[in-house]
């Protein structure tokens, strides 16, 4: 180069996905002369802008009777300094909520799953821009298999570049049930134990020729039943199992539920006795399955001839 000549150099960089922020590119110059080198150096900020997405869940009423309709609103914003297309948003109902087949706008697809929950889908609801939102509206049943149903809701945005945002939230609906009626409930479940309805169980253990008394009392039925099949796993040798191990573990669990909801109906807390009563009975269920299942031949790959 000459004195006072120029050369100009150009040259593209692509940002790497999920970068973003203010990144500094710096340049240095070398160059060879007669009496030796000379340098200069010189640096340029680039700002890379983040994308970023935002879901708000809300129900009416969030209180309500079974086969009574609730209204859910969502409401995306894109929140983020670039614009999201596609923007995509799942619902997941639980089996406490029915859809009723009433929305705005009409999701894609709307999906009966085998655990009885419902997937809703919208799969691009527009071009977000930067501050932007856009709202949607379904209406669903509540009908009556939960005491409260928490419905999910997820949202998707896809930047121009780099990966995709997420956000989530959640609205809840719960039963009106009289404080009369949660009191006979948790009554029941405390000394009629009509929550733990194991005949399935019962039947299973008969038909393995497991031996245990069939109580009058339904409440002490699957005791009798855990005693049996405690004897009968420890007799065949099979204590080491670590599903006897976890089987153990739930029966202490459970007698822990028994004791809170004795204590809780005590304390005039009819819905959280209730509760715990569901709990104990869910758990004592777990315990015996896992028991049955050390014992059963189809389960381990054992031959009874």
């Amino acid at each position: 180069m000459e004195p006072g000549d120029t050369v100009t150099v150009t040259f593209q960089a692509t940002v790497d996905p999920d970068r973003v922020g203010t990144f500094i590119n710096k340049a240095i110059v070398i160059g060879t002369s007669v009496i030796g080198d000379v340098t200069d150096e010189d640096d340029s900020p680039v700002g890379v802008k983040g994308p970023a997405i935002k879901i708000v869940k809300s129900v009416d009423p969030s209180v309500t009777y079974e086969d009574g309709i609730v209204e859910f609103t969502m409401v995306v914003t894109n929140t983020g300094e670039v614009p999201l297309d596609p923007v995509r948003v799942e619902d997941i109902l639980p089996i406490g909520l029915t859809y009723a087949d009433e929305a705005d706008p009409v999701p894609d697809s709307v999906t009966i799953n085998p655990d009885d929950t419902t997937t809703i889908i919208w799969n691009n609801i527009g071009h977000l821009d930067m501050g932007e939102s856009t709202k949607l509206e379904f209406k669903a049943i509540f009908n009556g298999e939960e005491t409260r149903s928490v419905n999910v809701v997820t949202a998707k945005g896809t930047p121009p570049n780099g990966y995709p945002v997420y956000d989530d939230d959640d609205a809840s609906v719960t039963a009106i049930v009289p404080p009369h009626i949660w009191k006979v409930l948790s009554y029941n479940g405390l000394y009629r134990c009509e929550l733990c309805d194991m005949d399935d169980l019962f039947r299973k253990a008969r038909e393995m020729n497991i031996e245990f008394s069939e109580d009058i009392d339904r409440c002490c039925e699957p005791y009798d039943l855990i005693e049996a099949l405690k004897n009968e796993i420890e007799k065949r040798g099979l204590k080491n199992d670590l599903r006897y191990k976890q089987a153990l573990e739930l029966i202490e669990y459970a007698k822990q539920c028994c004791d809170d909801a004795f204590e809780t109906y005590s304390e005039g807390n009819h819905i959280g006795s209730y509760r715990w009563s569901i709990k104990r009975c869910k758990t004592l269920r777990e315990a015996i399955e896992l028991m049955i299942e050390i014992l059963s031949p189809e389960k381990c790959g054992c031959s009874t001839s």
